[in-house]
């Protein structure tokens, strides 16, 4: 079973939103918001600094993208909430995804599935 720790009466924002694209397994584009990183997660880089230098994606970050690209197709209309920090120091929204209609929940679907790890980056624990 997974568990990621949260709280829906601490939720500071929640919004609906529709996902433009998927960056990588952890990040996405919302049409509304711009570039958010899903909380509590972590998934192997594919297009960080060093990928775009030419090394390649760490293991298993290419099939952690391809999943949130199946779970979040372009058009996906989404509920997005944020926590105590509502971005991080790169300025993306940090968020927790919620899939509509059926409201699956994207961060813990990735763990899971094994295509994430549970991580906490403090404030948002």
């Amino acid at each position: 079973a997974c568990i990621i720790a949260f709280s829906p009466h601490l939720a500071a924002i929640a919004t609906t939103d529709f996902v433009d694209r998927v960056v990588d397994g952890d990040t996405i584009i919302a049409r509304s918001l711009g570039r958010a990183r899903l909380i509590g997660i972590n998934t192997p880089e594919t297009v960080a600094p060093a990928q775009q230098q030419g090394a390649p994606p760490q293991c298993f970050g290419p099939e952690a993208s391809r999943r949130l690209k199946e779970l979040l197709p372009a058009g996906t209309r989404v509920r997005l909430e944020t926590d105590v920090a509502p971005t991080d120091k790169y300025g993306r929204s940090l968020v927790y995804v919620y899939r509509e209609p059926d409201y699956l929940f994207i961060n813990g679907a990735l763990v899971e599935g094994g295509f994430a790890r549970a991580k906490s980056y403090k404030p948002n624990v």
